[in-house]
C-alpha cells in the first residue's frame, strides 16, 4: 500500500494541472511554424493593357463573289497585325485588332498577267485568358471585323483596275499562347479564322472576273503566326 503512494500522487496532480485554464496569450508547440495561407497568383490581366503586334502567315479562301474564288488568281501571302486589349477581369480582356496581308499571284494566274490582292480588317473582340500569372498564357479570342480586299488584275487585252470587295467578317476566332521570359514581354504562336461575306463588290459596269451576275458569297482567310505582347502596366 505505502508504494502505491507516490504514483497515485503524480497522477493526481497530474490532472489538476491538465484542467487547469490555458493562460492568455499561450499557444500551441510549433503553431508559428505552420505557414498561413496564400491567394492564388496575381492578377495579371484586370485593368491591365496589353499591345501585341503578329507576324503571319495568310491565306484567302471561299469567294469574293459568287463565281469568283479568292485564290483564282492569288496565293497565300505575309501579313501583319496589331492587338490592343484591356483586362475587364482576371480572365477576360476587350479587344481592338488590326489586319493586313498582301498576296501574290499563283499558278493560275496567266503569265501575261499582273495578278496581286491586298486585305486590311478592323475588328472588335473578346480575349479569355485560361491561366493568370502563370510563365505561359494561353489564350481564345472571338469577335467581328470590317474588311476590304483589292485585287489588282491586269493584262494586255484586260484592264479593269482596282476590283474593291468591302463587308463584315461575322465571325473571326482565334486561338495561342505567349511564353513570358519576363514580367513585362512574352511570344507565341497562334491560329486564326475568319469567315464573312462583302457587302460591296464591283457594280456590274465594271469588269469582273467573275463570269456570273454580281451575287454575294462566302469569304475566309486562315492564319498562322507568332505574336508579341508588351504589358507595360505589369
Amino acid at each position: 500500500m505505502i508504494q502505491r503512494v507516490p504514483a497515485l500522487a503524480v497522477c493526481t496532480v497530474a490532472c489538476a494541472l491538465a484542467s487547469l485554464p490555458r493562460v492568455a496569450g499561450a499557444e500551441e508547440p510549433f503553431a508559428n511554424q505552420i505557414p498561413p495561407a496564400t491567394d492564388q497568383a496575381p492578377d495579371d490581366l484586370s485593368g491591365h493593357l496589353l499591345i501585341a503586334p503578329r507576324l503571319a502567315w495568310v491565306l484567302p479562301t471561299g469567294s469574293a463573289e459568287d463565281g469568283f474564288p479568292q485564290r483564282r488568281y492569288v496565293a497565300a501571302g505575309p501579313g501583319l497585325g496589331l492587338d490592343a486589349a484591356f483586362g475587364v477581369s482576371k480572365y477576360v480582356a476587350i479587344q481592338a485588332r488590326f489586319d493586313w496581308a498582301s498576296f501574290d499571284k499563283n499558278a493560275d494566274c496567266p503569265k501575261a498577267w499582273s495578278c496581286t490582292a491586298r486585305s486590311t480588317a478592323f475588328g472588335l473582340g473578346v480575349e479569355y485568358h485560361l491561366v493568370n500569372g502563370a510563365a505561359f498564357d494561353p489564350w481564345l479570342a472571338a469577335g467581328i471585323a470590317w474588311r476590304r480586299t483589292s485585287f489588282d488584275l491586269s493584262a494586255p487585252t484586260y484592264q479593269p483596275g482596282t476590283l474593291d470587295y468591302t463587308g463584315l467578317d461575322w465571325i473571326h476566332f482565334a486561338v495561342g499562347g505567349e511564353w513570358y521570359p519576363t514580367r513585362l514581354v512574352g511570344f507565341g504562336p497562334y491560329l486564326g479564322f475568319d469567315l464573312g461575306t462583302y457587302s460591296s463588290r464591283p457594280g456590274p459596269n465594271t469588269p469582273s472576273p467573275s463570269p456570273l451576275p454580281d451575287q454575294p458569297a462566302i469569304h475566309s482567310f486562315f492564319t498562322i503566326g507568332v505574336r508579341g505582347v508588351f504589358s507595360p502596366m505589369r
